[in-house]
Formats: structure tokens, C-alpha cells, sequence
């Protein structure tokens, strides 16, 4: 579980911004290309081999 949280948590910071900016800022738009699609978290544990 904790390998997953770290996983996820490192994604986020890289397609959005660090989480400190997300959780201190009034409002957040995101871009087209930043959404995630439905494979995406089932891909990234795939590829660092965390079962699901």
C-alpha cells in the first residue's frame, strides 16, 4: 500500500504540480493533456511491478 501511495503521490507532483501548490492554491485548471485516462494507475503499477 505504501508503495502505491509513494507511486501515485510522485505522479501527481509530475503531471500537476507539488502538493503543496495544489492544497494552498483557491483554484486549479488543468489542461486537456493532464487528464487521466482510465488505464493510467493500472499502467503505473504495472511498469514499477506493484501488484493490484
Amino acid at each position: 500500500m505504501e508503495k502505491r501511495k509513494k507511486l501515485i503521490n510522485e505522479a501527481y507532483d509530475e503531471r500537476f504540480c507539488p502538493e503543496e501548490i495544489r492544497h494552498n492554491v483557491k483554484f486549479y485548471s488543468v489542461s486537456e493533456e493532464q487528464n487521466l485516462d482510465k488505464e493510467f494507475f493500472r499502467k503505473m503499477y504495472k511498469d514499477n511491478e506493484v501488484p493490484l
